[in-house]
């Protein structure tokens, strides 16, 4: 009986006691985790110093960092043409762009509507820009 009653006072203690071990296990599975998290830190970090230290050791040499950025790439004239008319075609979206947005103030300004002071010097413009549109198509 006295096995039974140590046994019973212990079954009731036993799920508090159960709880410890199970909180001890998960805080030192915690604490793994923790320091393995660490140790990955502590090695990008190191990899990093070194990283830092070698662009250093570079720069001071005057070397190059790779051998790429010390080849300078040259572009052929066929793949640099459709670029240029990229930029020309650009440069005119822009000017209509610009063109229409000053025919919108004329019109704000035909129903009456009073327009601010860079709005004017915008209308201003109007002119400049419909013969540089001119030109740019001209070159197109």
């Amino acid at each position: 009986m006295r096995n039974q009653v140590a046994a019973g006072s212990n079954a009731a203690a036993g799920p508090r006691k159960l709880y410890e071990l199970m909180g001890e296990q998960v805080d030192s599975s915690a604490k793994a985790a923790k320091e393995e998290e660490d140790d990955e830190q502590s090695k990008a970090s190191a990899l990093r110093k070194k990283k830092r230290e070698n662009k250093r050791a570079a720069n001071e040499a005057g070397q190059p960092l790779s051998s790429a950025a010390a080849a300078p790439v040259s572009v052929p004239a066929a793949a640099s043409a459709p670029n240029e008319e990229s930029e020309l075609d650009k440069k005119i979206r822009n000017l209509a762009k610009k063109l229409k947005a000053i025919d919108l103030l004329k019109e704000e300004q035909a129903k009456g509507k009073k327009l601010e002071a860079n709005q004017l010097d915008k209308l201003k413009t109007h002119g400049a820009l419909l013969e540089e549109m001119e030109a740019l198509k001209a070159l197109k």
